[in-house]
């Protein structure tokens, strides 16, 4: 078993980095701070964009909500009322 130990260490180094035989060293991995490693996966992540699109949407939901208990001021205008108003005003203004 002594005698197995040292060919099954070499082969895994050689599988694991197949470049390094020829002198080529590969580097795949990045060297990150904690917090640097949750800002990215924050910003790439599929399930942290998912949930921030979800915390949009409560948002919108929550100000459609909150509007429906405030106030309401409805303004309506039309010219007829304006123009029928300011005939009037003429007639009355010619009679004088």
């Amino acid at each position: 078993m002594m005698l197995f130990l040292p060919l099954v260490l070499s082969l895994q180094l050689t599988v694991g980095q197949p470049n390094a035989a020829i002198g080529v060293v590969s580097v795949d991995s990045l060297s990150l701070s904690l917090q640097d490693a949750v800002a990215r996966a924050l910003l790439t992540g599929d399930e942290a964009r998912a949930a921030a699109a979800l915390v949009d949407v409560t948002d919108a939901q929550l100000t459609i909500a909150r509007a429906a208990g405030l106030p309401q001021l409805r303004v309506t205008a039309s010219p007829e009322p304006v123009a029928a108003m300011h005939m009037q005003m003429l007639e009355d203004a010619g009679k004088d």
